[in-house]
C-alpha cells in the first residue's frame, strides 16, 4: 500500500458539491494514491445517518461526521483521523482552476528535510495580495507542526480570525514557510456565479449567528492570543476559553 504523504480536510454543509470538489482535485492529482481526503459533515446539518450507511460513506467516500457546527470543529475532527505527512484544508468553493499535478508541485517546492521539519505552510487564495498582507487564508502543514501545536485550526474560533491566528503565530514561531507566489489555491466564494448568495453561502453558512460569533473570534484574537503571543513566543493554552 502506497503511503499517504498528503490528508485533504474538507468540511461540508454540501455534500454534493464536496462529492464535486474532491472529484475535480483528485483527477487534477499527479498521483492520487499518495492522497487521503476527509469529507466531514457536522452532525447537527446531518442529524440522524442509518449506522450501516455511514459505515459505507466511511468505506467508500471518506465522509465523516463531527460533533458541533464550525468549519473549524470539522477540520480539527477530519485532522484527527488522518496520517499524511502534509495535513491540508479545502473547501466547497474551491471547484475553479484546479491545477494539473498540484500534489506533486506542493511536495517539490518543500525543503529535502519536510517530513521531520514544522512546517505552517502559506498556500495562496487568490484573496490576498503576497505583497501587500501578512495574512495566509490557507491552511497547510506538515505532520511535526500539527503534533507540536495539538490542532490543525486554531480551536478557540468559529472561523473568523482563526486564518489570521494560524499567519501570525507561524510568523512569530519562524515555522512559516511563504508560497503564496508560487501556488494559488483559489477560493471563490465571492464570486456570484459560483456562490451568489450576499458574500457567499460558504461565509454566511459558518456565520449564522452573525455579529455573536464575529466579536467572539475579533475579540480571541485581539485581546487575548496576540498579545500572549507577542510576550511569551507561545499559543494560547488548549483548554483557553474566552472570558
Amino acid at each position: 500500500m502506497t503511503a499517504k504523504l498528503i490528508s485533504v480536510i474538507h468540511p461540508t454543509r454540501r455534500l454534493p458539491l464536496a462529492l464535486k470538489v474532491k472529484e475535480s482535485w483528485l483527477a487534477a492529482a499527479q498521483n492520487k494514491d499518495i492522497i487521503e481526503y476527509f469529507i466531514v459533515c457536522d452532525q447537527e446539518t446531518h442529524p440522524t445517518q442509518d449506522p450501516v450507511e455511514m459505515e459505507a460513506d466511511r468505506v467508500n467516500l471518506g465522509i465523516y461526521y463531527s460533533p458541533g457546527n464550525t468549519s473549524v470543529k470539522a477540520n480539527n475532527y477530519g485532522a484527527s483521523k488522518s496520517s499524511g505527512d502534509i495535513i491540508m484544508m479545502l473547501q466547497d468553493d474551491m471547484t475553479q482552476d484546479v491545477k494539473q499535478g498540484w500534489d506533486t508541485d506542493l511536495i517539490g517546492r518543500l525543503p529535502a528535510d519536510w517530513k521531520t521539519k514544522e512546517l505552517a505552510i502559506w498556500v495562496g487564495c487568490g484573496l490576498h495580495n503576497p505583497d501587500g498582507s501578512s495574512l495566509c487564508g490557507h491552511i497547510v502543514m506538515t505532520r511535526p507542526h500539527y503534533s507540536r501545536l495539538g490542532y490543525f485550526i486554531p480551536p478557540w474560533y468559529y472561523h473568523l480570525e482563526a486564518d489570521l491566528h494560524f499567519s501570525y503565530l507561524s510568523q512569530k514561531q519562524k515555522t512559516a514557510l511563504d508560497l503564496r507566489r508560487e501556488l494559488v489555491w483559489k477560493h471563490e466564494h465571492h464570486r456570484p456565479d459560483v456562490d451568489p448568495a450576499p458574500y457567499g453561502r460558504v461565509y454566511n453558512s459558518v456565520n449564522d449567528s452573525g455579529e455573536t460569533w464575529q466579536k467572539h473570534d475579533y475579540r480571541t484574537f485581539w485581546d487575548y492570543a496576540k498579545p500572549h503571543i507577542d510576550a511569551t513566543g507561545t499559543d494560547l493554552p488548549l483548554d483557553f476559553k474566552l472570558p
